[in-house]
């Protein structure tokens, strides 16, 4: 009976694990991102950034975070970075009331909704955390594939129940 109980729990730590599809997490020791110099627009809670080196940069704070969003465009993909980092100096634990971390909601200019990972993915109902060290971040990557041309603005949404924060970015597909 015990051989079945740990197999089980080993299979539905494996399950869990795998359970955000498409996402890559990295986390980061130390962050070295600088403040934006100004920002352009403001929506929903979110700030619009100017461009840093040419990549485009969406920044959001809170009093426990910061989330920030920028994104790459090749061969027809576009590959979108969310990163949410601890803004304080000490450590840090968020927690999750699934194992979802983040959605996102992709809309066209007239902001009529395209695509929602939620409502393409299904998540266990396993409550989970993220540990993040003074000034560490944890970085999700999305790939967008077979976008027509055109103007689009996607928001990205921390689940964490401490401070689930948002930040949206404007982007053109030529």
């Amino acid at each position: 009976m015990k051989k079945w109980l740990g197999l089980f729990l080993i299979i539905l730590l494996f399950i869990s694990s795998c359970s955000q599809k498409g996402a890559i997490v990295t986390k980061t020791k130390d962050s070295s991102a600088s403040e934006p110099a100004s920002t352009i627009e403001e929506q929903e809670g979110s700030t619009i950034a100017p461009p840093v080196e040419n990549q485009p940069v969406a920044v959001s704070k809170g009093k426990l975070v910061e989330s920030s969003l920028d994104y790459i465009e090749n061969a027809g993909e576009v590959q979108f970075n969310f990163k949410i980092k601890n803004n304080i100096d000490h450590p840090l634990t968020l927690h999750f009331k699934t194992t979802q971390r983040y959605d996102y909601i992709l809309r066209d200019e007239n902001s009529k909704v395209i695509k929602q990972l939620s409502k393409e993915q299904s998540y266990f109902k396993l409550p989970g955390e993220e540990f993040f060290k003074p000034n560490g971040e944890i970085q999700y990557k999305e790939t967008i594939k077979d976008l027509p041309k055109g103007s689009y603005s996607i928001t990205f949404i921390s689940m964490a129940k401490e401070e689930p924060s948002k930040v949206t970015m404007k982007f053109t597909i030529n």
